[in-house]
């Protein structure tokens, strides 16, 4: 789903065989983020840094993997690996200002688990959990107060 930058990079890539690229016309033709729309339910996961296609997918409650900087911008809250807003997201922080090891690391973990998985297994591992009785309160009063 990357576009314009880093592009290049894919001419180096042992696996640029398995991608999918999109020609210039993506998202162009039927408005911004119209094509993306379309293309997210197709996958199986998005990992991605905070960008608007990860909460686009996340809104759309598609297994949605975010890489989040240190120091965290404040809708990802403190010290969570899941997000009150999207019950399909998983979080994976970096610790440390321009150390991205740990949370690259943690996502190689929990690819290879989840690639060994049976396909029955396949789909709870995507998500972080059931939403908890705090979400689920917390999108009650949400939609109390929007009505």
């Amino acid at each position: 789903m990357q576009q314009i930058d880093g592009i290049d990079q894919i001419a180096t890539c042992d696996f640029k065989d398995k991608l999918i690229l999109f020609d210039q016309d993506f998202d162009a033709a039927h408005g911004s983020f119209m094509d993306t729309a379309a293309v997210i339910p197709q996958l199986d996961l998005i990992i991605s840094v905070d960008t608007a296609t990860c909460h686009l997918a996340a809104a759309m409650g598609t297994p949605t993997w975010i890489i989040v900087p240190f120091p965290a911008d404040w809708r990802w809250l403190r010290n969570r690996s899941d997000s009150p807003w999207y019950p399909s997201v998983r979080l994976f922080r970096q610790h440390t200002l321009g150390n991205w090891d740990t949370p690259i690391n943690e996502i190689v973990s929990e690819l290879q688990k989840t690639l060994s998985m049976t396909s029955s297994e396949h789909t709870i591992s995507l998500l972080p959990h059931q939403p908890t009785a705090e979400q689920h309160q917390f999108f009650e009063h949400l939609m109390q107060t929007l009505n």
